[in-house]
């Protein structure tokens, strides 16, 4: 069974909230989403990625969203349906 796995890219301090766990609302009624680092990004600045349960050729995990290369042609991941 694939692991399901978020990433979030944070479009206001561009960069990157890895291991995405937890979804809360703070006080004022915003959601915020904390990485497993501790890192919290507001939801309404953010893009969640999903792990495609795919790795690339160093083991780096594929999220939605990555531009992969296979041979000469370059694609976006996406996930459909």
């Amino acid at each position: 069974m694939r692991r399901i796995e978020f990433r979030a890219w944070d479009n206001k301090n561009n960069s990157f909230c890895y291991g995405v766990e937890v979804l809360e609302k703070d006080l004022q009624g915003n959601w915020d989403i904390k990485d497993g680092m501790g890192k919290t990004c507001n939801a309404e600045d953010i893009t969640l990625q999903q792990f495609t349960g795919l790795s690339d050729s160093k083991m780096g995990h594929i999220f939605e969203g990555d531009i992969v290369r296979v041979g000469k042609a370059t694609f976006e991941v996406v996930f459909v349906g």
